[in-house]
């Protein structure tokens, strides 16, 4: 039986082409695996470091990151968040992914421009993945007006799949008050900005610079995922990973 190292080398492998379905499967079909080894008590002590509370609400937690940028996210939805989140903003990535439902449901939204569409104020942001720098503010460079439609909308709940390539535009957002939980496989970078799509009546409410997301605690990370466990939100005997020896 493969370990969880094992297991995790792949999908960086495989996220080198996350949106090809040959990817999206293999991470299905994984997932199960990744919950058994953090019920069996793995758990990369910097993952727990680096968790940040996302501006949309969601804590992240990188699992395992590749030479390219590619990596393996674990995103979690608590029932009660400690910080009050903003509204889910419409936007588009750097990278392509693809995604699983572990557990709640999540509603999923794809946008394209139409000239009868919705006007936004456009705000793109370099990549700070390419350049990373801890404590910088987020610098948002304001753009003009573009005016988006909604062209594709679908309940995720627990096993289901989706998928963006880079540069697409969507809003993610967490469908009830339940706890909600996703692993992400991100490829690598591709672009060179990405861009965050304000609602004109909602501007006044955004700066040109933003902080970067607030480092978690390790009491936050440590309750966000026992309550992914707790839950036991797909088969941990499914495509099941030994966990490494006790060091």
């Amino acid at each position: 039986m493969p370990t969880i190292r094992d297991t995790l080398d792949r999908l960086l492998d495989v996220a080198l082409h996350p949106v090809h379905p040959h990817a999206r499967s293999h991470l299905a079909s994984k997932a199960g695996g990744i919950v058994s080894a953090l019920l069996n008590g793995w758990f990369e002590p910097q993952a727990a470091r680096q968790a940040v509370w996302h501006p949309n609400g969601f804590l992240k937690l990188t699992l395992a990151q590749g030479a390219r940028g590619q990596r393996l996210r674990l995103h979690i939805w608590p029932a009660r968040i400690e910080v009050e989140p903003l509204t889910e903003d419409v936007h588009t990535h750097y990278w392509a992914f693809s995604s699983v439902v572990l557990l709640g449901s999540l509603w999923s939204e794809t946008f394209t421009p139409s000239p009868s569409g919705k006007q936004y104020r456009d705000k793109s942001l370099r990549d700070f993945q390419r350049k990373a720098g801890g404590g910088r503010t987020y610098p948002f460079r304001i753009g003009g007006l573009v005016r988006l439609s909604k062209d594709g909308e679908q309940r995720l709940v627990r096993g289901g799949t989706h998928w963006l390539a880079a540069g697409g535009t969507h809003r993610i957002s967490r469908h009830g008050a339940g706890p909600a939980a996703t692993l992400v496989l991100q490829g690598p970078p591709l672009l060179e900005s990405c861009h965050v799509y304000v609602p004109l009546d909602h501007e006044a409410q955004w700066r040109k610079d933003a902080p970067p997301p607030a480092r978690a605690t390790s009491t936050e990370v440590h309750q966000a995922v026992e309550c992914l466990l707790r839950a036991a939100p797909l088969d941990p005997g499914h495509h099941g990973c030994r966990a490494p020896a006790a060091r």
